[in-house]
C-alpha cells in the first residue's frame, strides 16, 4: 500500500499496488490530477523513507526533476524523520484491523478496509480540536455533507439490480457487503454476497445492524456444536493464618511499573 499525506492539510491519498514499481506511474497521475484541480503546480517536495526504489527509479527521479519537485528521504532506520507518514500508516492499519474484527470480515479484505479507513480519516478533523476536516483544509472550503457517505464497514447493503434479464417478480435488490466508498465515481464499493464480486453503485440501502460475516460465523459455530468451553472444577484450599496475611499484603501492593 502507498500512502501520500499533505504536510499542510494532513489529507491522505492511498493506493494498493502489486509491486513497488507501480508507484512511479501512480505518483505521476497523482501530480497531474492535483495540478489540474488546483490550476497551478502545488507539489513542491516528495519526502519518503529510505527505501531504495524511491531513489533508484530513474523515471521517478526524472519526473520529479522535470516538475521541479524536491525529492528528499529520511536516512535508514530513522522512521521518526518521516513521522507524519509513519503515524498515518499506523493509524490506517489500526483502523483497518478494528473494522475487520468488528465486522467479522476475513483478513484478505485488509486492502478494502485500509482504503475505507483513509476515506473516513479524510472526513475527520485534521488535528485534535480543529473544526475543519482534512478534506476541508485541503480544499479551502466547507463540505458539510461529506460525512453522510460513511457507513459501518462490512454491514449489509442492498443494491438495486438493474440487469435487463431480471425476472419481473424477482426482488429488485440483492444483498451485498459494504466495503468502501469510491470518490472518483461518487458511489459505494460493495462486495456481492457471498462471492464478494466488486460492484460500484449509488443506489443502495443499508442495514447497519446486520453484518453478514458475523452471521455466517455464528451459523458455522452452531453447526459444529459451538466451541467447547472448559467448566471450572471446585477445589479445596487450606490456608494458615500466616499465608492469608501474606496474600492480603501482596494484594494491597500496587501492580505494574
Amino acid at each position: 500500500m502507498s500512502i501520500l499525506v499533505c504536510a499542510a492539510s494532513k489529507k491522505i491519498w492511498g493506493a494498493m499496488f502489486r509491486s513497488t514499481g507501480q508507484f512511479e506511474g501512480s505518483f505521476r497521475d497523482f501530480v497531474q490530477q492535483n495540478e489540474t484541480d488546483a490550476g497551478v503546480q502545488n507539489i513542491a517536495r516528495l519526502h519518503s523513507d529510505g527505501a531504495s526504489y524511491y531513489r533508484t527509479n530513474r523515471k521517478l527521479v526524472a519526473f520529479c526533476r522535470l516538475k521541479g519537485i524536491n525529492q528528499t528521504s529520511s536516512p535508514p532506520h530513522t522512521p521518526e524523520l518521516n513521522g507524519l507518514a509513519e503515524r498515518t500508516i499506523r493509524t490506517v492499519v489500526e483502523m483497518a484491523r478494528s473494522m475487520l474484527v468488528s465486522s467479522g470480515a476475513p483478513q484478505n479484505l485488509y486492502g478494502e478496509a485500509m482504503m475505507y479507513a483513509i476515506v473516513t480519516l479524510n472526513r475527520l478533523p485534521y488535528k485534535s480540536g480543529a473544526s475543519l476536516t482534512r478534506n476541508e483544509k485541503y480544499c479551502g472550503k466547507r463540505l458539510p455533507d461529506q460525512h453522510k457517505v460513511l457507513r459501518p464497514f462490512g454491514c449489509a447493503a442492498w443494491a438495486i439490480d438493474f440487469s435487463e434479464n431480471r425476472d419481473k417478480l424477482a426482488p429488485k435488490s440483492t444483498m451485498h457487503v459494504m466495503l468502501g466508498f469510491d470518490g472518483s465515481q461518487n458511489s459505494y464499493r460493495l462486495g456481492s454476497w457471498p462471492a464478494l464480486k466488486i460492484l460500484r453503485s449509488g443506489h443502495v440501502s443499508f442495514d447497519e445492524n446486520f453484518f453478514p460475516f458475523k452471521e455466517q460465523h455464528a451459523k458455522t459455530l452452531t453447526a459444529s456444536g459451538g466451541p467447547q468451553m472448559m467448566q471450572p472444577q471446585p477445589t479445596e484450599v487450606t490456608m494458615s493464618d500466616s499465608s492469608m496475611g501474606g496474600a492480603e499484603e501482596e494484594d494491597a501492593e500496587p501492580h505494574g511499573g
